[in-house]
């Protein structure tokens, strides 16, 4: 059978794949994977040898040593003369001199290059990357900032340098995610969600992050104007119109239509002086500082209690909120392009043409394969560098002169900019004030300029409005300006810091829908995939390289996103609430006791409980063709949502009850594992039926969830703030109002049973913060009852009558004209017993025979 000792008697000339002993470089049996090599290098060398052996002067060897001559470095050869066979393959190992037919001595392999040059090299190379970082930074010291670093540094002093630090590394690590995005798709966030979302979701994307650029430049203008008023004392409405003098800088640099690299060179020059100014600014700062151990402020940077005790959850909350920004995120994804396209011309690859408004984003430029690895490092390297170099250092000098100087002050706590600035000039000099105001000056000008170049990006990748960087400036600031001198002309100095925080909030409402595409698109193959031929040119169709995250950065990317939604949400809850309301009866209900760690995040887990009970009827209920299309049970799918419903308007009427028999930390920790259980049932089920019963368990939790959580708030509020307090709660779900289309990507990109894991984790969340941070005293028995009293003033039978008539009149719509006649048995009866008990049954009862009303006439 096999004989590759005998391959003579088989036709090989004809049919050279017969042969069972091929030569070692056989083209039938060598791979290109084969060629890269090194057995198939030696082999190769060996089958070059036997053959330059028989003439008198052989070839050049191949040795295995880099040829440097496209780089500019020497290119090695080495030649043999006649010899044995022994001696060519000694050869390989051992570099030594021949004569050559001319007579000359053969060249001698090239010494590797010192560490220094190679390290020079590198330096060079990353100072071309240099630019970027420095705009993406700007979006991290711009005004909102100075607020609440100077707030966080008067009242814990360097405590919260920490979360300065936490902050910094979370916009490290999305801005990280921006340029990974940008340099492998060649389309920033702004041009993949136009291309990947639906449309509906794309215009809803863009008014959140025009409503965000706005709220920014707010910000802008306000720290313009305060800074003008305290270096020349100009007023506030004056300074607001002054502001507009950056168009002219965006006038003569910034044109993102104009392919000059020089022109974008000079441009980023700018703003890099405008934040190196701010840099020396605060150097300056800090020297003035006296009576400061180095020990004290670097212990800052270490986790502290004092950032979630009394107030320290909010000034958190305000530092991330105010640090990582929605328009950053735009930014950091579309500034990454020019350096890879300049490689892509210096080496002629061949990739699309630029980009026209007439084009489909399909045939905008995007990067080669050689591009993007040549440039994604350093491109990251160099962000790196200049957030922790600037963006943190600022920051930090922002707090630490704050706490140095202001802390243990009465007046620092609710001081604003101004405020500050009287306290600097008071304690460490008037310079220190001059210094501070013109590094706000610095700082808004540049952060405005930056916000102008996300809102081009986001205005041009979202709708292709495609306007001049100068006009679409007026446009934006001209809309920023209009409350700003309204707020700045009505209720000057005081209200002016006040818009200026509130606009940090709007932010913070802002950025989870902002990050969650960001994430989501690194994370796809279908997105992050690079085609590419065998020279490395993007095409349609070749070898395809997966640039998508790791499976352990898209876990870190989900988690900072839930973080980052959890502070939102305790940010917004923080900013509109004064104060919590005091337990017991014997002490003042409308006093504002000091935040405690557990009471803010006791609220925050109320918000979880109303939210989560909102939402698995909104995910589910909009995705039901995704579900009985894999789980059957098409002629009785209405019923996932009736079950829902019927079920939490059926414990509705009880949960009060129950409340005062078991408390209602309880109660919430039973609606929120009934709300768990139910969403394991669901997300594991194999048929209707079992997702039904899911939804009924759920809508038990949901209507348990849903009161308590109301009830709970009201109580955590003082009496006279109970209204705000329910109003911001229930405002919680705002974010959720488009869970619909939420459903439907998820159903979509991936199952309709990660709805059921998401529903099922929100409410995880709920329960264990209410597990570890409620704990509510004994609710006060004015009248003295005994729990089996409590028990007995239950009104069971209206409950029943109540429950079951709502059950079976429902059921009678739902057979009716679908699955049964009008006419029939099976639609008639349920409907008509059904209206019986609702409508007459349960009245009378109510009002005739029921000793403890569910719905007494007057409140006792």
């Amino acid at each position: 059978m096999n004989c590759p000792s005998r391959p003579d008697q088989i036709d090989v000339d004809k049919h050279p794949g017969w042969n069972q002993s091929p030569h070692e470089m056989n083209s039938d049996a060598t791979t290109r994977a084969d060629l890269n090599g090194v057995v198939n290098q030696r082999a190769r060398r060996e089958h070059e040898s036997s053959i330059h052996l028989d003439s008198k002067c052989t070839a050049p060897l191949v040795l295995g040593i880099q040829d440097n001559t496209r780089d500019g470095g020497p290119s090695t050869a080495a030649n043999t003369c006649d010899g044995d066979r022994n001696k060519a393959v000694e050869f390989e190992t051992e570099i030594s001199t021949c004569t050559q037919t001319d007579g000359t001595a053969g060249a001698r392999a090239p010494q590797p290059r010192p560490w220094h040059s190679k390290t020079l090299d590198v330096m060079f190379k990353y100072a071309k990357f240099v630019g970027p970082g420095f705009i993406i930074s700007v979006a991290y010291i711009d005004p909102g900032n100075y607020a609440t670093d100077v707030q966080a540094g008067a009242e814990t002093r360097y405590r919260h340098l920490f979360i300065i630090l936490l902050s910094n590394l979370i916009a490290i690590f999305l801005q990280s995610l921006c340029i990974r995005l940008g340099s492998v798709t060649g389309l920033n966030l702004a041009e993949n969600c136009r291309k990947h979302l639906p449309r509906y979701v794309v215009y809803f994307l863009w008014i959140i992050a025009e409503a965000a650029i706005v709220a920014t430049d707010v910000a802008e203008v306000l720290g313009t104007a305060i800074s003008l008023n305290l270096l020349f004392h100009i007023p506030l409405v004056a300074g607001c119109a002054i502001s507009l003098v950056d168009v002219f800088i965006l006038l003569a640099f910034y044109n993102p239509e104009d392919g000059s690299i020089r022109r974008l060179r000079f441009f980023e020059y700018f703003v890099s002086a405008l934040v190196l100014g701010v840099f020396i600014c605060f150097c300056i700062q800090l020297t003035y500082i006296r009576h400061t151990s180095a020990r004290e402020v670097f212990l800052g940077f270490v986790p502290s209690s004092a950032v979630i005790d009394g107030n320290g959850v909010y000034l958190s909350c305000g530092i991330i909120g105010a640090t990582v920004m929605p328009h950053a995120i735009f930014l950091g994804s579309g500034i990454v392009q020019p350096r890879l396209k300049l490689f892509d011309e210096h080496y002629d690859a061949s990739t699309p043409p630029a980009y026209t408004e007439t084009q489909d984003l399909k045939d905008k430029y995007r990067p080669s394969i050689q591009a993007i690895r040549s440039c994604l490092t350093y491109s990251i390297v160099e962000l790196v560098t200049a957030l922790f170099t600037f963006a943190l250092f600022v920051n930090s000098a922002i707090l630490i002169v704050a706490g140095a100087s202001l802390y243990g002050n009465n007046d620092a706590a609710n001081a604003d900019l101004f405020g500050i600035h009287a306290l600097l000039d008071q304690t460490l000099g008037k310079v220190a004030g001059v210094i501070f105001a013109l590094a706000l000056l610095m700082s808004g000008t540049s952060a405005g300029i930056v916000c102008t170049m996300a809102g081009q990006m986001v205005s041009e990748g979202m709708l292709q409005w495609q306007t001049r960087p100068w006009v679409r400036r007026l446009v934006t600031r001209s809309i920023s300006i209009i409350p700003s001198i309204v707020v700045a002309a009505a209720v000057g100095k005081k209200g002016v810091s006040e818009a200026l925080n509130n606009s940090q909030i709007a932010l913070s409402v802002a950025l989870p829908f902002v990050s969650a595409p960001l994430i989501w698109f690194t994370c796809k193959s279908s997105i992050m995939t690079v085609t590419s031929d065998a020279d490395g040119n993007r095409v349609d169709e070749g070898i395809s390289v997966n640039m998508r995250n790791s499976w352990w950065v898209a876990v870190l990317g989900v988690l900072v996103w839930l973080l980052l939604v959890v502070l939102n949400v305790a940010l917004i809850v923080l900013a509109g609430l004064d104060g919590l309301r005091t337990y017991g009866d014997d002490e003042d209900h409308d006093r504002e006791p000091p935040w405690t760690t557990k009471r803010v995040l006791a609220l925050v887990a109320q918000a979880f409980l109303w939210t989560g009970s909102q939402i698995p009827v909104y995910l589910l209920g909009g995705i039901t063709p995704y579900i009985y299309s894999d789980i059957g049970g098409v002629d009785r799918w209405t019923w996932l949502v009736l079950a829902y419903l019927l079920t939490l308007a059926s414990i509705c009427p009880f949960v009060g009850s129950l409340s005062d028999l078991i408390g209602r930390r309880y109660v919430s920790l039973l609606g929120s594992v009934l709300l768990i259980v139910a969403m394991i049932i669901a997300g594991t089920a194999k048929d209707m039926d079992t997702f039904i019963a899911g939804m009924g368990i759920s809508g038990v939790g949901a209507g348990i969830c849903e009161l308590n959580s109301l009830a709970v708030t009201s109580e955590l509020a003082p009496t006279r703030k109970r209204g705000v307090y329910v109003a911001i709660l229930v405002f919680t779900i705002v974010p959720f109002c488009p869970s619909v289309l939420y459903g439907q990507l998820i159903a979509y990109h991936g199952t309709w049973r990660y709805c059921a894991l998401l529903s099922g984790i929100w409410a995880a969340i709920g329960f264990f913060g209410t597990l570890f941070f409620y704990f509510p005293p004994p609710r006060p028995n004015s009248r003295g009852l005994t729990k089996k009293e409590m028990i007995g003033e239950i009104d069971f039978v209206g409950g029943f009558l109540s429950i079951s008539g709502l059950v079976l009149f429902l059921a009678g719509l739902q057979w009716g004209g679908y699955q049964y006649k009008w006419s029939s048995a099976h639609a008639l009866v349920p409907l008509i017993l059904g209206a019986f008990l609702v409508f007459v049954a349960f009245p009378i009862w109510e009002i005739k025979f029921a000793e403890f009303r569910m719905f007494p006439s007057r409140m006792k």
